[in-house]
C-alpha cells in the first residue's frame, strides 16, 4: 500500500495536487512514511466544511432547476443535512439519487449503503449497559 499511495501521489510527474477523501485517516508513520505531507481537513473545521456537499443554498438552486421547489420541505424533512462546522451540509449521494428519480417518492437511499458491523458487534459482545443504552436511544427515536 505505501508503494501505491507513494508512486501515486507523490512521485507521480504528472500530478500537481490530490485529494484522498474517506472516514479513516491515513497514518503517517510506519508504513505510510512515503505520505508526509498529508494535510488532514477535518468536517469539525469552519474553514472547509461548506465544500463536503451541498448547502442550503446550493439546494435552494438545485430544486429551482429541477423544478421540484414546491417539494423542498418534504425533501429538507427527509434528508435535512448534517451540520459540518456549523454549516449545515446534504448529503450528495441522497441528492443526486432522489433527483434521479424525482417522480417517485421520498426514499431512504442510506439504507444498505454501509455495513452495520459496529451494531453487530455491541449486540454481539458489549456489555448490557451499553445494550440498554442503545434500547433506549432507539425507543426514545421511535
Amino acid at each position: 500500500m505505501r508503494n501505491f499511495l507513494s508512486n501515486t501521489l507523490k512521485d507521480n510527474i504528472y500530478l500537481e495536487k490530490a485529494m484522498l477523501t474517506g472516514i479513516l485517516r491515513v497514518a503517517r508513520e510506519f508504513i505510510f512514511s512515503g505520505l508526509n505531507n498529508i494535510q488532514v481537513y477535518s468536517i469539525l473545521k469552519e474553514r472547509y466544511s461548506k465544500h463536503f456537499g451541498f448547502t442550503d443554498g446550493e439546494i435552494e438552486k438545485i430544486l429551482n432547476a429541477f423544478n421540484v421547489i414546491e417539494q423542498r420541505e418534504e425533501f429538507k424533512r427527509w434528508y435535512n443535512g448534517y451540520i459540518f462546522g456549523s454549516t449545515v451540509i446534504y448529503n450528495p449521494w441522497y441528492v443526486l439519487s432522489y433527483l434521479k428519480d424525482k417522480d417517485s417518492d421520498f426514499m431512504p437511499y442510506w439504507v444498505n449503503t454501509s455495513e452495520n458491523k459496529i451494531i453487530k458487534t455491541i449486540l454481539a459482545k458489549g456489555s448490557e449497559t451499553l445494550k440498554n443504552s442503545l434500547k433506549n436511544y432507539l425507543v426514545g427515536i421511535l
